[in-house]
């Protein structure tokens, strides 16, 4: 669940798209009830951080 009531045009924007690409993966998936686990989430979210440390 997502409260979006105090949320900006801008950061309501940036969720659409995120959800919009979600979506788009969840459809490419092969097994449509696969699930990951919070580590990998974690994990995930370390390395997209890492990888925009290096654009910066």
């Amino acid at each position: 669940m997502v409260n979006i009531e105090d949320l900006t045009d801008e950061e309501l924007d940036h969720l659409y798209k995120f959800y919009r690409q979600l979506a788009s993966l969840a459809e490419k998936e092969s097994d449509l009830t696969k699930t990951c686990s919070i580590d990998a989430v974690e994990e995930n979210q370390q390395r997209k951080s890492q990888y925009h440390k290096k654009e910066k």
